[in-house]
């Protein structure tokens, strides 16, 4: 069988531009860091993506042996259309091993280059290539990364605490008392203004229940507002703290 060296030979050298691929190979399932499971439910077709998966973890570790008939290439890449043996299943359509890029390029426009080739070298007699079907694990990209959960700002006062939401515009101010919480929000009104004409809408608390209802709070108000994106006018929770604190010495 040829080796990988043999298909750039055949091609001819590349432009200056373009780096050999240091590993060239057929991508047979690309899975984007996730688990088989998780990358099938995303998938247009999960039944065909686990079935494929499942043979693919069957033949880990075995040599096959690919078919080059043609050369794909375009200003970015230069890759090889494969052919694969009979049982050696692949998600995509049109395999492909890339020998040449552009270091600007991703590794994905190669499938771009199959597609739509600027030019096409078909070769006088397949080259065989042989290799082990391997399965790689890549680390899962940021987004998929578990969020990590922030602890909500918290202030307590004489009279009350404030409870804010870790990143949007909201709390909850539990006083000591409904009467207290009750004056405060007569004295208050629907809407107070802070830093610069931020405005804050005021009204009782209603806590969610696991059901899916809510319940008042008799000794809470629910607090909510648009953040700004001004670091220096973002409210937190000794600002609310601060201003409610002057209201509750006044009653």
């Amino acid at each position: 069988a040829a080796s990988a060296a043999a298909i750039v030979e055949a091609a001819g050298p590349p432009p200056p531009s373009l780096v050999p691929v240091p590993e060239p190979h057929v991508t047979l399932l690309y899975l984007g860091g996730r688990s088989l499971e998780a990358a099938a439910k995303r998938d247009a077709n999960p039944e065909a993506m686990m079935a494929v998966g499942h043979r693919l973890e069957e033949l880990n570790g075995q040599e096959v042996e690919i078919q080059v008939l043609e050369i794909c290439s375009d200003p970015d890449m230069v890759v090889a259309r494969a052919i694969l043996p009979d049982g050696v299943p692949s998600t995509n359509d049109m395999p492909h091993l890339t020998v040449h890029r552009h270091p600007s390029a991703p590794p994905a426009a190669a499938n771009n280059t199959v597609v739509s080739p600027a030019s096409v070298l078909d070769l006088p007699a397949p080259l065989k290539l042989r290799g082990i079907l391997g399965l790689e694990y890549g680390l899962p990209r940021q987004s998929q990364l578990p969020r990590e959960k922030r602890s909500p700002d918290e202030a307590d006062g004489k009279w009350f605490n404030v409870r804010k939401h870790s990143s949007m515009g909201c709390a909850v101010l539990t006083f000591g008392s409904e009467g207290l919480r009750d004056t405060i929000l007569e004295k208050s009104g629907e809407h107070i203004s802070m830093k610069e004409g931020i405005s804050i809408q005021l009204k009782p608390h209603m806590a969610k229940q696991p059901d899916g209802t809510k319940v008042p709070v008799p000794e809470a108000i629910f607090a909510g507002w648009k953040q700004p994106k001004e670091v220096r006018l973002k409210i937190d929770a000794h600002d609310l703290l601060s201003y409610f604190e002057d209201l509750c010495a006044e009653c």
